[in-house]
């Protein structure tokens, strides 16, 4: 979708963004996989980044990229339907066409992300037999999945962003229970 269609080419931007960075980590699993079906962790590492910092960088780059895809997949649905409404003799045609000219991407770029996001979650990783405790590679296998696995989000659960009228963004956490409403300061 180009951004002189009326939709937003910052969103645009974001998605081709992650779709690359989706395609350039796809098969990082793949290639450092030992004969046993193992990753040693420093490997991987390694290959993410080299360093925690690089890592972490990796883990919120996968997160952008489903974000990405989840925002596109709305500007698509909306487009589609302002493009519905703006053809009155056959709306539905005119959605459909568009629809289908732009959904394959997006679909593509969702299954990169979940395939690259079943590895990640499903790889074992292994440290140094005489160095690495098997607890310690555990605890630091669990820590990695938790950390590259999608985000457990309700169905009802939406993102809420507020702007100050001084072009402050806060983002509207959702209380507990028994909470009153939070704003986080977006950094």
């Amino acid at each position: 979708m180009s951004s002189h269609r009326g939709e937003d080419p910052s969103a645009d931007d974001e998605f081709y963004r992650s779709q690359q960075f989706l395609e350039k980590h796809r098969s990082v699993i793949d290639e450092l996989v030992d004969d046993d079906g193992k990753v040693d962790y420093r490997r991987l590492e390694e290959t993410l980044g080299g360093k925690e910092k690089e890592v972490d960088q990796f883990i919120r780059e996968l997160h952008l990229a489903r974000a990405a895809i989840a925002m596109r997949r709305k500007a698509l649905v909306t487009y589609a339907a302002s493009l519905a409404l703006a053809d009155p003799t056959n709306p539905y045609a005119a959605l459909r066409r568009f629809v289908e000219s732009q959904v394959h991407q997006l679909e593509d770029a969702e299954a990169v992300a979940t395939e690259l996001t079943e590895r990640l979650t499903q790889v074992e990783l292994k440290g140094r037999r005489w160095r690495d405790s098997d607890k310690s590679v555990a605890t630091r296998q669990e820590r990695f999945r938790a950390q590259v696995s999608p985000p457990k989000i309700d169905g009802d659960t939406e993102i809420r962003y507020l702007m100050t009228s001084s072009g402050e963004i806060l983002h509207v956490l959702p209380p507990a229970e028994d909470e009153p409403l939070q704003l986080a300061q977006d950094e």
